[in-house]
């Protein structure tokens, strides 16, 4: 075999192999780790709910494994109408 074709196989093992650990690599993203719970609670504004008893709340749904992922506020006519609160957990 002569240096050119050598380099010519050397070459395009390299992409074979680069291309299949890419593939690995992609699948390796693409699988979920685990499977998730949600949970969401709204507080309207004409909820008694106080802010002292909604931390609590929070840090209990904390203690039992939920995690805050995101808040929405909503509103009417430029009013906070409720929040709504967004958790996740591990199933």
């Amino acid at each position: 075999m002569n240096t050119r074709t050598t380099f010519t196989i050397f070459a395009l093992a390299s992409v074979a192999l680069l291309f299949a650990l890419n593939l690995f690599s992609q699948e390796d993203r693409a699988a979920p780790t685990h499977a998730w719970e949600h949970l969401a609670f709204e507080v309207g504004h004409e909820t008694s709910l106080k802010d002292l008893e909604l931390a609590e709340k929070i840090n209990q749904l904390g203690n039992d494994g939920w995690q805050l992922v995101d808040v929405e506020t909503r509103s009417q006519m430029g009013n906070t109408s409720s929040v709504l609160y967004f958790f996740k957990r591990p199933k």
